[in-house]
């Protein structure tokens, strides 16, 4: 097939750069020539950066693949193998892209939605926020065997010191408190460990210091000390849509440098490793767990921003090739973005994934 390079222009004029999306599924619909498409689908910035995403993610999922067969966890060898698929194939109409979304955590492609998603949603309500504090909350690593436990027990730990809290307002003995959170992990390939964490924007720094002390005495009684002072941490935000960025841009790291050295960033880098083992444990932990929760505020109710369905026969089908990172128009052979990856980040995913169990 010549696959010669797509005008990106025909996917439209000018786009948000937030990808945003109702129910975004396709199907055909009375004839063959005919396609149903829901939802608002994808704009042109976002399928820009689809095939590097479906990229990394089907590398990734294909180890994870293999961890689950080694385990016979069936189920989740099923699940990964439905994020490889995922938005395998795409309908292009009037600027925008439509595909089904497999909405797993392990998908690089559904988290970027989702991440598009939760900006335009908390974003308006953040920034009338008057002084925003980053806060993070940890506790003592934990091996394997442990950590479904622990993170089951840092969000026991979060609800009651939320729950307290509203107590002591509602009785005029307490600030309210307002924020957004999310319950991310981390393997640390040195030491064997997990290190589940919370990461909390809140309204003001009085509401960070409060969560902060509260934390630290539930976690902290009598001899045992299982979250230190000291690594509990609280700044201001100085970018607030970055730092809403930061605390839901994803569940577990894919690229972790071998050496825990703390970097800038989180660009992948040469020497970065992928502990597929590692991110195996972390997803099974989260399994049915809500890692995302907001405090002290309601959503405005804007009612579904999703259009009706949409139903045409001028849609463009493309298919993503794994063979040359990219989507194919399966009609021009037009190849949509010309992605190549660069050599550091195909050294990783070629050669700097570890399937051995932790």
């Amino acid at each position: 097939m010549d696959h010669t390079k797509a005008n990106l222009g025909h996917l439209g004029g000018p786009f948000n750069t937030l990808a945003s999306h109702g129910t975004n599924t396709a199907s055909k619909h009375n004839s063959e020539f005919y396609e149903t498409l829901h939802g608002r689908g994808s704009c042109k910035d976002s399928i820009k950066k689809r095939p590097k995403k479906k990229f990394i993610t089907q590398k990734v999922v294909l180890a994870l693949i293999d961890v689950a067969k080694e385990n016979n966890e069936k189920e989740w060898v099923q699940r990964y193998w439905n994020t490889w698929h995922c938005q395998n194939d795409l309908l292009t109409y009037k600027g925008r892209a439509y595909g089904n979304l497999c909405k797993n955590r392990f998908c690089s492609v559904c988290v970027s939605i989702r991440k598009a998603d939760m900006i335009n949603k908390y974003l308006p309500i953040i920034n009338t926020w008057s002084n925003i504090q980053f806060l993070t909350l940890t506790v003592k690593s934990q091996p394997r065997q442990n950590l479904d436990k622990w993170m089951q027990g840092m969000k026991k730990a979060m609800s009651r010191i939320l729950d307290m809290c509203r107590k002591r307002y509602k009785r005029g003995k307490g600030s309210k408190l307002i924020g957004i959170m999310s319950l991310e992990c981390n393997f640390n390939p040195i030491r064997k460990t997990y290190n589940p964490h919370y990461h909390i924007l809140t309204a003001t720094k009085e509401i960070a210091e409060i969560i902060k002390k509260e934390w630290v005495r539930l976690w902290n009684k009598g001899q045992k000390t299982l979250a230190l002072p000291y690594l509990q941490n609280i700044r201001k935000v100085m970018d607030t849509e970055k730092d809403i960025i930061e605390t839901i841009k994803y569940t577990a790291k894919i690229f972790t440098d071998p050496e825990m050295k703390k970097k800038k960033g989180y660009k992948a880098k040469k020497d970065h490793k992928i502990y597929a083992a590692g991110l195996h444990e972390i997803y099974k932990a989260m399994k049915g767990k809500e890692l995302f929760g907001k405090f002290g505020f309601n959503l405005p109710n804007g009612g579904s921003l999703a259009p009706k369905e949409q139903i045409t026969n001028k849609a463009e089908h493309w298919v993503y090739d794994p063979k040359i990172t990219d989507y194919v128009n399966t009609s021009t052979g037009q190849v949509m973005t010309q992605y190549v990856p660069d050599e550091e980040l195909e050294s990783i995913l070629d050669e700097g994934i570890d399937l051995e169990l932790k």
